[in-house]
């Protein structure tokens, strides 16, 4: 077990600071200042913080989170997830979306579920236009055939040239490479890194298949006829 190093008068400033809605960066600084032998580090924060949210006026952050989504949801095009995510970031005071974004995930399932109980309400995916539906819908569907049809041809190909990779972990880095932004699988930066990795490793401890196109030729001179002859 970790014995920690942060006195517990520090500790419990750093509870408090985080209660207000202060940032871990926020805190580390803040603690720091009172504490001649700094412990309260980012990592720190993540470990002994994690749990904490803010708490003043925390019952009415709640009340008014499900009040603002519910009378969204009661439109007639409803509210999506990404609009709920943002009451819930403004009315808590998040102030770091990155570093609350767990917990504003387990909120907004926590609210969501209190508002479907009202008779009404429409929580509506973000990928469909509420005034052509329909439409929308259709062509998501007519997209996903086409990528999925198009990445298939890709991967069988690639399948034949690496008959040993397995082809639903090609298709989770494909993912992961072409999305960023949804960060699969640990984020573009990870996989790249840990592919990498892999690749040197590999390369040091088998074997490696060189292709002709791997081999450098000299193409300075060439002999196409009998008039090309040097004598």
């Amino acid at each position: 077990m970790r014995n920690s190093k942060v006195l517990p008068a520090v500790k419990a400033y750093a509870v408090s600071l985080r209660e207000e809605g202060k940032t871990y960066s926020e805190i580390v600084t803040l603690c720091n200042q009172i504490e001649k032998s700094p412990a309260v580090t980012l990592d720190w924060c993540k470990r002994t913080l994690k749990d904490v949210c803010k708490t003043p006026d925390k019952a009415d952050a709640e009340a008014s989170c499900i009040q603002t989504i519910t009378n969204l949801a009661l439109r007639p095009e409803g509210v999506t997830a990404t609009e709920c995510y943002g009451v819930i970031k403004t009315l808590h005071n998040f102030n770091d979306y990155e570093e609350y974004h767990g917990l504003v995930q387990d909120l907004y399932k926590k609210y969501k579920a209190k508002v479907k109980k009202t008779e009404g309400v429409l929580f509506r995916p973000s990928s469909i236009q509420p005034n052509d539906a329909q439409k929308s819908f259709n062509r998501l569907l007519e997209l996903s055939t086409y990528l999925y049809e198009q990445i298939e041809d890709y991967l069988n190909d690639y399948k034949y040239d690496f008959p040993d990779v397995s082809t639903d972990m090609v298709k989770r880095e494909i993912a992961a490479l072409t999305f960023p932004e949804l960060k699969l699988m640990g984020g573009v930066g990870v996989r790249c890194n840990y592919l990498h990795n892999s690749v040197e490793a590999l390369k040091s401890r088998v074997e490696q298949n060189v292709d002709k196109q791997d081999i450098v030729v000299d193409n300075s001179f060439v002999i196409d006829t009998i008039d090309n002859l040097p004598f």
